[in-house]
């Protein structure tokens, strides 16, 4: 008897849930109120009962998409173009975060060189940002423009400071002379540490495209 009472609360819940991210709630549209967003979302195959705004909570299951997600989503594959709180998911995608992100896969895809929007702490297993301010900490890091930290197994940025087994600085497509030769550049590597610009390097062996020379122990470092 219990267990029939709180189905049917679940199946209750579900249905306000849904009824608040369709058009039966939507008195923005017939000019009630001046609201344009929902306190709860919840994903069940990609925009279904979605807004373009989500301040509250949001729940993939197993999708979503929402264009401001401003707050708590958890589930399996969460994806925003700007989310500021917590992403909570196994695979978490936006283009601007302001915030933290948790789970397996976490992405952030802002391709902005220069002024990157995406700020906060990426911690999954495996983490890839284009231009990130803030920590990576995952088996797997990878960002372009790093203001900050990376810290894993294997680490791959244009800049930063890196800590882990391999890091690796400088991707191919930034090789050219620009203005990222003179940002900070700093590695410790129980393994191995690589880079193709000015750095200084901590570690087993260590590789300097401009070191006082390029493959030394221990430590290495740019002379000009």
């Amino acid at each position: 008897m219990n267990l029939s009472k709180h189905f049917k609360s679940l199946i209750i819940g579900l249905t306000l849930a849904a009824c608040i991210n369709s058009n039966a709630f939507d008195l923005h549209k017939k000019g009630l109120i001046k609201v344009d967003f929902t306190p709860c979302q919840i994903g069940i195959i990609g925009n279904l009962f979605a807004t373009d705004n989500v301040y509250g909570l949001c729940f993939p299951l197993p999708l979503s998409y929402v264009k401001n997600n401003y707050g708590f989503t958890s589930g399996v594959w969460g994806e925003s173009y700007d989310h500021r709180g917590v992403q909570f998911n196994l695979v978490n995608q936006t283009n601007e975060l302001s915030g933290v992100q948790m789970g397996f896969l976490g992405i952030t895809t802002d391709s902005d060189g220069i002024n990157s929007k995406s700020s906060g702490l990426q911690m999954n297993v495996v983490n890839l940002s284009e231009n990130l301010f803030g920590l990576q900490f995952g088996i797997f890091n990878k960002s372009g423009r790093l203001n900050g930290m990376q810290w894993g197994v294997a680490n791959i940025a244009d800049q930063g400071f890196q800590f882990g087994f391999v890091n690796v600085f400088n991707s191919k497509k930034t090789q050219k002379e620009d203005h990222h030769q003179t940002d900070a550049r700093i590695q410790f590597g129980l393994i191995y540490n690589h880079s193709n610009h000015s750095a200084f390097q901590i570690g087993a062996i260590n590789y300097n495209k401009n070191g006082f020379l390029p493959i030394f122990p221990l430590f290495n470092f740019t002379l000009f």
